[in-house]
């Protein structure tokens, strides 16, 4: 840059012979009218060092032709390239943190921050309380009051108003006040009135007794809430 006008962009390994001290670094991402394009990649020629042909060299030609050049200066992290498992693990991390620290700010309460994953349309209202180990996965709303409990997975669920929830997976909608604290997959199952007592109401198979006898499998089946 000269004067706070953009020159050019100059490669990293030319920059200690032109005497450039800068921590700015094009990110690749370059924007241009399309009737000024091609005239500006005619005039790009092949670099005397490298024998190669620079696309950023379309900087200098810009400004060379009197055309408005502008920069938009953006954090690194907004602009990270991922090549391997290891740079979309580091991406991931970066996304989570943003994601918690949106819904701290926005009075959503993590016992252990950390722990907790979202998906990138997750929606969680204000006052929600959220345990250790909870994962958010696509199309998950959780409005105000709400208390996620810990080593809960929801996708496609609609938690309402003052609800308590936990662990679930699978698709599930709970009505207000609703409390839900069996250890079991409920699969697109309505949750819509509060329930009273120890127990769930279950619909018991033939030859049990009471619903504490049914196994896992009749309570996934029968279970009526």
């Amino acid at each position: 840059m000269m004067k706070g006008v953009w020159k050019k962009i100059v490669e990293a390994v030319d920059c200690a012979d032109s005497n450039i001290d800068t921590d700015l670094c094009n990110s690749g991402i370059v924007v241009v009218k399309h009737q000024h394009i091609l005239p500006l990649l005619k005039k790009i020629k092949k670099d005397a060092k490298s024998g190669e042909y620079y696309l950023t060299d379309i900087v200098q030609h810009a400004r060379d032709e009197g055309l408005r050049i502008g920069m938009l200066e953006v954090d690194h992290e907004e602009l990270l390239g991922v090549n391997t498992q290891h740079d979309l693990a580091c991406a991931e991390y970066i996304f989570q943190t943003h994601m918690r620290h949106k819904f701290l700010e926005a009075g959503v309460t993590m016992v252990d921050p950390e722990s907790v994953y979202f998906s990138y349309d997750t929606k969680v209202a204000p006052g929600v309380h959220i345990e250790p180990h909870v994962f958010f996965g696509l199309d998950v709303s959780i409005e105000a009051g709400v208390r996620v409990r810990a080593f809960s997975h929801l996708e496609g669920a609609k938690v309402a108003n003052e609800a308590s929830v936990g662990p679930l997976r699978g698709c599930v909608q709970v009505r207000m006040w609703v409390r839900v604290r069996v250890l079991a997959t409920l699969l697109k199952l309505k949750v819509r009135y509060p329930i009273r007592g120890k127990g769930f109401p279950f619909k018991l198979c033939r030859g049990c007794r009471s619903w504490t006898e049914c196994q896992y499998w009749c309570w996934h089946n029968h279970m009526q809430l």
